[in-house]
């Protein structure tokens, strides 16, 4: 008999296909990883000083990767339904999200609803909306908070490739 097995994110990279640097996975879920392929497998300090932490898969070949992610991604969806109306399906809150322009009237989610990301990851760090006002409703707090997710994506990966000198 033979097993195989693996952490779920880095197995969803290789059956994705993420495997050379010029690919990145975003692996969602109630969290949601970042997983980008390095080309050298050697350790790297400053990227785990940034709050990335790496790693080695061998399958036909040993495949280094570099990881980080947005610890409450779904559940910060999954929260704000549950707020004003968990039965409510889904796509009535995409649609009420897309009525609002970007940037969501001024407001703006900070995504730490569990704690912050790095770096280095906060185990006090708290999630906010900033910019409320009483015309804002939960149209505007659901792009705000699809957008404050999106953001912080963002922000990961452009501080992991600055960490890697790459753009």
């Amino acid at each position: 008999a033979i097993g195989v097995g693996g952490q779920d994110h880095v197995m969803g990279m290789l059956a994705a296909g993420v495997v050379g640097p010029e690919t990145v996975l975003d692996s969602m879920g109630t969290a949601e990883a970042l997983m980008l392929p390095l080309l050298d497998p050697r350790p790297r300090p400053e990227l785990v000083a940034l709050g990335f932490p790496h790693g080695l898969v061998r399958v036909e070949r040993p495949i280094p990767y570099v990881l980080s992610g947005l610890m409450t991604s779904a559940a910060c969806v999954e929260w704000i339904r549950g707020l004003f109306a968990p039965d409510r399906p889904l796509e009535t809150w995409i649609e009420a999200a897309r009525a609002v322009p970007p940037g969501s009237r001024g407001v703006l989610f900070l995504p730490y609803l569990r704690f912050g990301s790095p770096r280095p990851c906060d185990p006090e760090g708290n999630g906010a909306y900033l910019g409320l006002s009483a015309a804002i409703g939960p149209g505007e707090l659901f792009r705000a908070t699809l957008e404050g997710l999106a953001l912080h994506w963002q922000d990961l990966l452009e501080r992991l490739c600055a960490g890697l000198g790459r753009p």
